[in-house]
């Protein structure tokens, strides 16, 4: 691995890639035996972040997703 006091033609380490999200969750839900392929799933969904990655690994995942949204009226 090249570092201080490395020879210059020492080739550099490739940086370290993220895991891809959605190989990851396949995965996860295989080894936990959570869900059969295309089977629908319904998830909550906040509107954020987190949980429209959820939304859109499922669905490049071949589950049938419904969302399911409460609006509490607890946020301005």
């Amino acid at each position: 691995m090249a570092g201080p006091g490395a020879p210059l033609n020492e080739p550099l380490a490739a940086p370290a890639l993220a895991p891809d999200p959605v190989s990851v969750s396949a995965r996860f839900i295989a080894s936990e035996g959570l869900l059969e392929p295309g089977e629908p799933v319904l998830a909550a969904y906040s509107g954020g972040p987190d949980s429209t990655a959820l939304a859109l690994i499922l669905r490049s995942l071949g589950y049938r997703v419904t969302l399911g949204h409460v609006d509490h009226g607890m946020r301005p």
